[in-house]
């Protein structure tokens, strides 16, 4: 370290003594500004200006210093330059052409005044890209130098970027790309830097990433739009098979253009080059949530002013673009009905193949909603937990907020509450979300409505107190954020204010072209606000509108729909009713929307006089209300009941007598956790004859799926 120079092992011995009581095995450094420091640059100044340019070579080159480059660097001769170096290696501060010490080098660094140190990094970045180095090692001196004056420099730092980012160092990535949209002199370039460092920073915060699209988009309009913007943009939006965006195609008459906005509107200017992107404003628009159209009033509510104006989504010709980062957006692209099958299935093979990267990221994110919309949450669970394992591993906190609060919304699509609220919560520790991010929104969505179902309505209220952005109000998420307010309403006694805010949601759906019942169920939340006003035939009247959709519906969709025509229909249908409704969201492992199904049939055999069948199914039903920490559904269900373990486990061993030798085989088999193929292989049966038993093993012991199965008791010493 000191090379035997007697100055800087003295300067060093000093700095780097043991205080007392420091144990053995410290080691203790050299600092920036310490003795060690100082004395290299006593050395130095008694070296001569000459030894000394050569030290300032070598620390501007760091680890390729050379001879042929330190020459370069400093304009002069190679044996000048070789000289120097011999003086720096016979004083102990450099061992060939590399000090012996970093601390050294930085402290050279530090001596130099700015601009000669910009100057000397600027002046090596040439050097290092005549000579064909690697993006990196050129950007490293360009950021140092703080600028850029060659034609050259901001491609470099782009493919600098871009190893940052194949390295998961988003920090290292954001930093090139501020640097190179400063220097940056073509406004066209300008919108793709910022928009590839938008996409980055989603890795560090989403909700700023969110705001940095935004601001992008305001900037730059569309005749400032290259092929590059539009490839980016494809990669973050979700499109109909065969659709793409792109550059260069001539823009259609006005009259063949679609209209969005109100009479008037002047269409997006054309470039001198008389090229843009078709429709590409309505593109930008959707992806980022800033909307341009007509205006509507905004909901009245806690955190939002009655009066603002909110813009209305534009449309293409080919109907609504939704964001990739919406709750089962890619439903909607979709024409056929078979969602669960269809959709399901392609999001699953999705999840399974495609990798963790920022053009996925979105569609990933979709995909998980999508299966927990569809009723396979199980899966969508371990699909979020290994993504959000992996983006800990790649040091990108944003994308485990993003995953987090997929899986909060995940757990409410179970009905397990206080699970939905710990993800939720740790998607708010995670990083610090902005308040006036439609993002930061959707998770408060997730912990109101958690909240509210657990009986915590201050915390609700609280939470829908703090202010919401206006664009909200202007995209599919605000359906999420007004049914979580008329739920909260509706579970506070307010029915009128819940109506206010559930009707609002059908007349959104109904002006942006989205009413379509089995995707946005909002007149089930709808009848059970009318139901609550009293008014049974307007609920009537929302219930015949959503059974249209019955058949292209899911499982959980059509169980609610089915509990709340079982409340408009007569006693004698009642019961057939609401028994389908258990047995459809059965299948959709709600088990909190099945806990009212069944409080409502317990309701319906004791009103039809079978008082064990009212008693057993009312405890069921009160059982799993307490197993998602829904006090207020327990309270309804059995008021101040508590249910001891003997009685539990005595209720759990009669439903188990109803199962037969081959159910209690294959449940057996699926709390050891095989799999539906696994158990067939053992039991020497077809794969459809165990979904079979499963099913009626489901409705015999009134159970959700395989997860509640595992807290039923079953003789796991039976022979199998």
């Amino acid at each position: 370290m000191s090379g035997g120079n007697p100055l800087l092992l003295r300067a060093l011995l000093a700095e780097c003594a043991q205080p007392a009581g420091l144990a053995g095995d410290v080691r203790l450094e050299p600092g920036l500004r310490g003795p060690f420091a100082r004395s290299v640059l006593t050395c130095l100044a008694r070296g001569g200006a000459e030894t000394r340019d050569v030290a300032v070579g070598m620390a501007v080159l760091g680890e390729r210093s050379g001879l042929d480059l330190l020459s370069a660097l400093l304009g002069v001769t190679p044996a000048s330059a070789h000289q120097g170096t011999q003086i720096l290696n016979a004083t102990g501060i450099a061992d060939g052409y590399r000090f012996r010490h970093p601390i050294a080098e930085a402290a050279v660094l530090e001596s130099l005044p700015a601009q000669r140190r910009s100057a000397l990094h600027s002046r090596a970045a040439g050097l290092l890209f005549a000579r064909a180095a690697h993006s990196t090692e050129i950007a490293r001196h360009l950021t140092a130098a703080g600028r850029t004056e060659e034609s050259w420099g901001v491609a470099v730092l782009q493919d600098a970027a871009t190893h940052a980012i194949a390295d998961d160092d988003a920090e290292g990535a954001l930093l090139l790309l501020n640097l190179a949209e400063h220097e940056c002199g073509d406004e066209e370039q300008r919108a793709v830097i910022r928009l590839s460092a938008a996409i980055i920073t989603c890795r560090l915060n989403p909700s700023v990433g969110e705001q940095q699209l935004t601001d992008t988009v305001r900037a730059h309009h569309t005749d400032l739009l290259t092929p590059m913007a539009g490839s980016l943009l494809n990669r973050m939006t979700l499109k109909r098979p065969g659709e793409e965006w792109s550059l260069g195609e001539e823009r259609p008459p006005a009259e063949e253009r679609p209209t969005g906005g109100p009479p008037g509107r002047q269409p997006a200017p054309t470039t001198g080059r008389g090229k843009v992107q078709p429709y590409v404003r309505e593109l930008w628009s959707t992806l980022l949530m800033v909307h341009q159209g007509g205006t509507h009033p905004a909901p009245a509510g806690p955190g939002t002013a009655s009066a603002a104006p909110v813009p209305s989504p534009r449309r293409s010709q080919e109907g609504l673009l939704i964001p990739a980062q919406s709750a089962a957006s890619s439903l909607w692209l979709r024409a056929d009905a078979d969602l669960e099958e269809t959709a399901a299935a392609a999001a699953e093979r999705s999840l399974r193949i495609s990798p963790l990267v920022d053009s996925t990221l979105p569609e990933l994110v979709n995909h998980l909603k999508v299966l927990a919309f569809t009723g396979r949450s199980g899966a969508a669970e371990e699909f979020a937990l290994r993504f959000d394992k992996e983006a800990g591993r790649r040091n990108a906190p944003g994308w485990q907020t993003l995953f987090a609060s997929a899986l909060a919304e995940i757990a409410l699509a179970r009905g397990a509450f206080p699970e939905a609220l710990a993800h939720a919560l740790r998607a708010t520790e995670l990083v610090s979300l902005r308040s006036h991010s439609v993002f930061a929104v959707g998770v408060r969505v997730s912990r109101i409505l958690a909240h509210t179902a657990m009986g915590q309505y201050a915390a609700a209220g609280v939470l829908l107190e703090q202010a919401v952005p206006e664009q909200l109000f202007s995209n599919a998420d605000v359906f999420a954020y007004l049914r979580a307010r008329g739920r909260y309403h509706l579970a506070t006694d307010n029915a009128a204010a819940a109506m206010n805010d559930l009707g609002r949601v059908g007349a959104l759906a109904r002006e942006w072209g989205m009413d379509r019942p089995a995707l946005v169920p909002w007149r089930l939340d709808a009848a059970e606000a009318w139901l609550a006003l009293g008014d049974r035939r307007r609920a009537a009247e929302l219930i015949t509108g959503q059974s249209e959709a019955y058949e292209t519906s899911t499982h959980r969709v059509r169980g609610m729909t089915l509990r709340l025509r079982a409340a408009l229909s007569a006693q004698h249908h009642r019961i057939r009713l609401l028994r389908q409704a258990v047995g459809e969201l059965h299948w959709s492992g709600d088990g909190y929307e099945l806990a009212r199904a069944l409080a409502d049939l317990a309701k319906a055999y004791e009103e039809a006089g079978d008082e064990a069948k009212g008693r057993m199914t009312k405890r069921r039903a009160w059982r799993l209300a307490k197993e998602r920490s829904a006090e207020p559904l327990c309270a309804l269900i059995l008021p101040g009941f508590e249910l001891g373990s003997d009685e539990l486990a005595a209720e759990e061993e009669a439903a188990l007598e109803r199962l037969s030798e081959s159910e209690r085989k294959v449940a057996v088999l699926a709390t050891r956790g095989y799999t539906n193929r696994e158990i067939a292989s053992r039991l020497y049966v077809t794969v459809s004859t165990v979904e079979q038993h499963l099913t009626r093993i489901y409705r015999k012991l009134e159970i959700a799926g395989r997860r509640e199965l595992q807290r039923v008791t079953v003789d796991m010493d039976e022979a199998v």
